[in-house]
């Protein structure tokens, strides 16, 4: 009997890690950034939490901070032994609060005189509510005049308001400096309020002495001066001294 031999081909397929642009890769706090959403190349794609963990994890789950993911790739079959380590990194997102107080003057003649209603304003000092808490070596506010956020105002600390008679809204962006996408919008109000308008710097109120002593004492009522002081005496508050 002849012995019949038959050739036979062993193909050794060598699974190479997936690749990736970046093996640190950031994302805002805000933006609830997934596993899945970490870029990388490569087919079939499985994540572990070590370098040597047998079971894979859900893409589904959020990404924590500086936590190191662990990625192979499956080619015909065979999975990848060495793996590609990506870590993610998430960045605060700032939140100034909801209302940013209103920034008031009275009209000086600090600039101009004391009746024009232009005066300079120090818009930095509503920056501990536009942090909110937040370190402010990690952010960057800038501050407009327009909502379109095209005007930038070059010196914060000293803005001349623009609009007389009226309160004006300045516009801030606050963005953390290690990731500027991590950034919110909003504004606040300035108004300059104008000084009284004195009719008369000295008024005399009378009254009979009617109660039974006729003493030459009598109870006043201060407030009545009020309108004969001020024409805007409604929407003023009075203070009175003895001297």
């Amino acid at each position: 009997t002849t012995l019949e031999r038959k050739p036979v081909i062993l193909t050794v397929v060598q699974v190479n890690k997936p690749t990736t642009s970046s093996t640190e890769q950031y994302f805002c706090d805000t933006e609830n950034a997934l596993l899945s959403d970490l870029s990388i190349t490569g087919n079939s794609i499985l994540w572990y939490e070590t370098d040597t963990s047998t079971s894979s994890i859900d893409t589904a789950q959020l990404l924590v901070n500086n936590t190191t993911y662990y990625a192979s790739q499956t080619v015909n079959s065979c999975e990848s032994e060495e793996r590609l380590a990506i870590t993610a990194v998430l960045y605060e997102t700032p939140t100034p609060l909801e209302i940013i107080p209103k920034i008031t003057t009275c009209d000086s003649d600090a600039f101009g005189t004391d009746s024009d209603g232009i005066q300079f304003f120090d818009l930095t000092k509503n920056q501990t509510s536009i942090l909110n808490g937040k370190n402010t070596a990690n952010y960057t506010i800038s501050y407009f005049s327009d909502a379109a956020f095209s005007s930038k105002i070059s010196i914060p600390s000293k803005f001349k308001n623009t609009i007389v008679g009226s309160s004006q809204t300045i516009y801030f962006n606050i963005e953390n400096k290690n990731l500027t996408k991590c950034s919110v919008s909003g504004s606040f109000q300035i108004e300059v309020y104008n000084l009284p308008v004195l009719k008369a710097s000295e008024v005399v109120l009378e009254q009979c002495d009617n109660d039974e002593t006729n003493d030459g004492f009598s109870i006043f009522n201060l407030n009545e001066a009020n309108e004969l002081v001020s024409e805007n005496y409604q929407t003023e508050t009075f203070e009175f001294y003895r001297d």
